[in-house]
């Protein structure tokens, strides 16, 4: 399996560290890299190392972790982030320990669960108990919740009144293959 270009210089930060330069053997912890990288990224605005080839990347694992970034980092992120992103794989945090981390888990993140989130919980579980199959422990577990409102506010716009103005839209063909075609304004 090829993880990297053809060009020894370049590199691809998400793939873990084992999968590019060790010995190949995977497990489910080179998801947790990635997870990790796409993490870091979206907290700091940049990757966890200031490298630019897998020789430097190396180097920069014998001789330090990662770099915390200057903008200002939850301790429980900062911690899970260092766990997610252990060069060596058998110190790398799993999945299932990463979801049970505090960041996630804490009173921090319990106190964040909004009343609203609470009512729904409730009333799945009233609906479970009533006999409704359908439900799950997504719908049961406030942490799983995310309400209409957060989901406007993160999206820019409200999908029960309005279509964003930039929309991707899938146009079969009579060969029955597709293509994307952009629409700018609907």
């Amino acid at each position: 399996m090829q993880v990297y270009s053809q060009d020894p210089q370049e590199f691809y930060p998400n793939i873990a560290p084992e999968l590019a330069i060790g010995d190949g053997k995977t497990s489910e912890k080179i998801d947790v890299w990635s997870v990790g990288i796409v993490v870091f990224q979206l907290v700091a605005h940049e990757l966890p190392f200031k490298v630019q080839t897998l020789e430097e990347l190396q180097k920069q694992m014998l001789s330090q972790g990662i770099i915390k970034p200057q903008i200002a980092i939850d301790d429980h992120l900062w911690d899970l982030l260092n766990k997610m992103l252990a060069f060596n794989p058998i110190n790398r945090i799993s999945a299932s320990d990463a979801l049970n981390h505090p960041y996630f888990t804490g009173e921090q993140a319990e106190d964040e669960i909004t009343n609203g989130a609470n009512r729904l919980v409730k009333a799945a579980q009233s609906a479970q108990q009533s006999g409704d199959r359908t439900i799950t422990v997504y719908d049961i577990t406030p942490s799983f919740i995310v309400q209409l409102t957060d989901i406007k506010k993160i999206a820019g716009f409200d999908p029960d009144l309005e279509v964003p103005t930039h929309a991707m839209m899938v146009v079969l063909d009579m060969e029955n293959s597709f293509e994307f075609v952009d629409i700018v304004e609907l």
